[in-house]
């Protein structure tokens, strides 16, 4: 088994002493924005390494 490393789907969100919890993270506009973005780089990647293994 082996794994790549997607830099552009890395998020870093601070939630250390926020006292969010699932809900409230969710909540959080700008939070949940930098979540998406990142679920959205990672999903983009994942389909361009399976269009890359049906071309080779």
């Amino acid at each position: 088994m082996s794994g790549c490393i997607i830099e552009r789907a890395n998020v870093s969100i601070p939630l250390l002493g926020s006292e969010l919890d699932s809900e409230g993270i969710t909540k959080n506009e700008e939070i949940a924005n930098h979540l998406k973005m990142g679920l959205r780089e990672f999903c983009s990647e994942i389909e361009i390494q399976k269009l890359n293994k049906r071309v080779n």
